[in-house]
């Protein structure tokens, strides 16, 4: 798995030259309301893309236009969020888009209380955010056991103004379907609905790894076609061996270093052997490459989910290395904003191995989260990602705290100086009304 590993990373590094300036990328489309079957412009309505804040209004057609900041790749999915009274995002389902180079997508809306949010496919993306949902429900002294799918299934009914038994209901008629699927992913959500938090981690690894050989295939074409490219338009630029190891040099100089229990060894480097050429153009390349950024994110997202279940079941160890796992295949130049939010992940992971260690471990892991966390805030900047940097900072003053109350002398009196810098400037960004 290593050998795919470095593959890709190595494909993702290689297929923007550094220093490229991007155009600003905006999102435009129009706001719908739908009722009865008819549909109508959502004038006035407030859009902003999670996260990301900078609201937006809807013009009298109910067109909008929103920036996507230069973090955001295009392929790469995106949560929006429609403010407007007695209504909610039918589709794109849950609010996620998936950037196209049209940098194009319609939002229709329907009232909160509709049957819509008792469809099937409304019903999966709730199941689907589960593991998310669950994780959030863990505390510094909570332990295995605690987290509630049930109460998940309340906040979706009472966000919706739909009776809380039939939202139940629904979601317990699709969880029976997904025990007797084939799909390995649908098993792996009933899992998580069962409280089998180990066993939903279990399968949602086992998913990922029926993915790797495409995600491997794919990272192939990409290397073949921007070879071809690079032979055709620039004989003298750099070999792909030499900009490997530039690129895997400057990598290594940006990782945090990670610290837990069990080590993980470092993943090998692996140079693909010389792959057959064929003409190629660069729109054949861009869409492989949005190709590769897709499957890349899917890939993540598993681990991701993987991690998030063991959370969930304070496993936390466990989480650490699914994260770390998720981490071996993204580039931060080509993809930031994934690589950040692994960061997240890892950096609230470690917090909690720490509160949990003795001695030396938990100062280490205490310090290797808050690594992790200001790693996450290079990419998730204030000016582009205001709301997600200030929990990112609250996190990061948690952190600080619990380790500076457990640390005497001048260093603790330092970390307790820095945890109320980090809280002050979470302060300073007012949270935009997201669920």
């Amino acid at each position: 798995m290593r050998t795919g590993t470095s593959l890709i990373v190595l494909v993702l590094t290689l297929t923007i030259p550094a220093g490229f300036a991007r155009a600003e990328n905006w999102l435009q489309g129009q706001v719908l309301e739908q009722y009865g079957g008819m549909k109508r412009p959502a004038t006035g309505a407030q859009i902003w893309i999670v996260n990301v804040g900078n609201p937006y209004l809807t013009q009298s057609d109910g067109g909008y236009r929103v920036l996507v900041p230069d973090a955001i790749r295009i392929g790469q999915t995106i949560a929006l969020y429609v403010k407007r009274k007695g209504w909610a995002i039918a589709t794109p389902l849950a609010g996620k888009v998936q950037l196209s180079p049209e940098l194009t997508s319609d939002i229709v809306l329907a009232p909160e209380a509709s049957p819509e949010f008792l469809s099937p496919a409304q019903v999966d993306k709730l199941l689907e955010s589960l593991p998310e949902k669950l994780k959030k429900q863990v505390t510094p002294n909570g332990k295995d056991g605690e987290a509630d799918p049930v109460q998940v299934v309340k906040e979706y009914a009472a966000t919706h103004g739909l009776p809380e038994q039939e939202v139940r209901a629904k979601v317990e008629e699709l969880v029976k379907q997904y025990e007797q699927s084939g799909d390995v992913g649908k098993q792996c959500l009933a899992a998580m609905y069962h409280k089998h938090l180990k066993q939903a981690a279990t399968c949602r690894r086992q998913n990922t790894i029926s993915k790797l050989d495409l995600l491997k295939r794919k990272s192939q074409e990409v290397e073949t076609l921007s070879r071809s490219l690079q032979k055709s338009d620039a004989p003298r630029e750099p070999s792909v061996a030499g900009r490997f190891l530039a690129a895997i040099r400057g990598q290594a100089e940006s990782q945090p270093v990670l610290w837990t229990d069990s080590r993980r060894d470092r993943p090998g480097l692996f140079l693909a052997g010389e792959l057959p050429t064929k003409t190629a153009d660069p729109a054949q390349l861009e869409e492989a490459r949005r190709q590769l950024i897709q499957l890349t994110e899917d890939v993540v997202e598993d681990f991701r989910l993987s991690g998030h279940a063991y959370y969930a079941d304070y496993e936390f160890v466990q989480a650490l290395a699914a994260y770390q796992e998720g981490l071996r295949y993204v580039s931060k130049q080509e993809m930031p904003t994934l690589w950040a939010t692994l960061m997240i992940d890892i950096g609230n992971t470690q917090r909690h191995i720490a509160v949990r260690s003795e001695e030396a471990a938990l100062h280490q892991n205490f310090h290797a989260a808050a690594v992790a966390l200001r790693n996450a805030c290079t990419v998730y900047s204030k000016k582009d990602f205001p709301e997600l940097w200030a929990k990112i900072q609250n996190n990061l003053g948690n952190a600080l705290q619990e380790d500076g109350e457990r640390t005497s002398g001048p260093e603790g009196a330092k970390l307790l100086r820095e945890a109320d810098e980090a809280y002050r400037k979470a302060q300073s960004v007012s949270p935009m009304q997201t669920p």
